[in-house]
Order: structure tokens, then sequence, then C-alpha cells
């Protein structure tokens, strides 16, 4: 039979583990928000297919610790053939299709912009006119 210590120090490691296993998964959770470089992959795909995002939505339950962004894009096929551009990113600044300063003709269809602690969760859609 074992020592009585080394199973009562088993138990206790494994008691002490326990919560920080936890803590890491919520951690994980909130790195691995579908992350914007997924979501972007996913959009140069459909526009290979011949599709365009109809609508973009982005939300985050603010009320929560982790705050974790969801993005939900309604793909339409593209027979219209509407030029688009779509950005989902973590960052500060604003990005705009076309030459910075001119009016391109770009037209913003969604925008949201979402506070995660010293950075922003931005999610753009434009249409051209």
């Amino acid at each position: 039979m074992k020592r009585p210590g080394f199973v009562t120090t088993c138990l206790l490691a494994a008691a002490i583990a326990l919560p920080q296993i936890h803590v890491a998964a919520d951690a994980w959770a909130f790195g691995s928000y579908a992350s914007p470089d997924k979501i972007m992959r996913t959009a140069k795909q459909m526009r290979r297919q011949g599709k365009y995002p109809a609508s973009l939505r982005c939300s985050a339950d603010l009320s929560q610790r982790y705050i974790k962004p969801e993005v939900e894009v309604d793909w339409r096929e593209n027979t219209r053939n509407v030029d688009w551009e779509m950005y989902v990113y973590k960052g500060q600044l604003e990005f705009q299709p076309g030459e910075p300063g001119k009016n391109s003709g770009w037209k913003r269809v969604s925008r949201t912009v979402i506070p995660l602690g010293g950075t922003k969760f931005i999610c753009l859609l434009y249409y051209k006119r």
C-alpha cells in the first residue's frame, strides 16, 4: 500500500490545479473568438465562390468578464456584381477602401466598434456605389 502522505500530496496538488485549468480555459476562449484572420480567410473564399456579404453583425456581451465578440455574416450569390470590402480586426484605426482622403465611391453599409480594454474590435462592410 502506498504511503498516506504521498496520496494526500497528490490529491492536494490536483485540487490546486483544477482552478488554474478553469482560468486557462476562460483565457483561451477569450483569445479564440473566431479570430479576425479566420473570418477574413472565409471572406476571401466566399469572394472566390462568387458571393457577397449581405449583412455583417458583430456583438458581444459586455457584462461578462472576458469579452468574446461574435461575428455573423449573411452570404448571398453575387448576381448583381456588387463590389464589396469587409474588414474584421482588432486595432485602433478604421480602414477604408480606396485612397485615403478621396471620395472613392465606397458606401459604408455596416460599422460596429466593440471596446476591448486598450484596443477595439472593429467590423466594417463597404459597398461600391
